[in-house]
């Protein structure tokens, strides 16, 4: 298996979970806590979908990807841990299995493994790739 590529970092703030929240329109509880639930402490987590959102962007910023022609499949994405406001986070890409295409593309899988930086993984997925041929990693 090939090594891994990391990305640069990104720092979850309060104010992109409460905008994710927000433009997702996101109603569960969890997300939304009381003003008496705020005042007592209580902050919302980053949902999944917005930590797997940050993943898509930092894999781009990897340049692991830079001969990317499109994201063909997610084939798991499992959240095994909680993000909230302060966390850093970065991506690893591993390449995986890869077959060529008629056209002469290539279909490559990746993990993705998204760590708090330096840290415990938060979130890990398998992405398919459709690539140009020549790419390597």
């Amino acid at each position: 298996m090939a090594a891994p590529t990391v990305s640069p970092t990104v720092v979850v703030t309060a104010e992109l979970i409460e905008g994710l929240v927000a433009s997702g329109g996101y109603t569960h509880p969890l997300f939304n806590p009381t003003p008496a639930q705020r005042s007592s402490g209580v902050a919302a987590p980053l949902p999944g979908q917005g930590v797997l959102l940050l993943a898509g962007g930092l894999a781009e910023q990897s340049g692991a990807l830079d001969d990317a022609i499109a994201l063909v499949e997610l084939k798991s994405v499992t959240f095994l841990r909680m993000v909230r406001a302060g966390q850093v986070l970065s991506l690893e890409l591993t390449p995986g299995v890869e077959r060529a295409t008629k056209s002469g593309k290539v279909i490559r899988e990746y993990r993705w493994l998204v760590r708090e930086h330096g840290g415990d993984p938060v979130m890990e997925a398998t992405a398919v790739m459709l690539m140009n041929q020549g790419s390597q990693e």
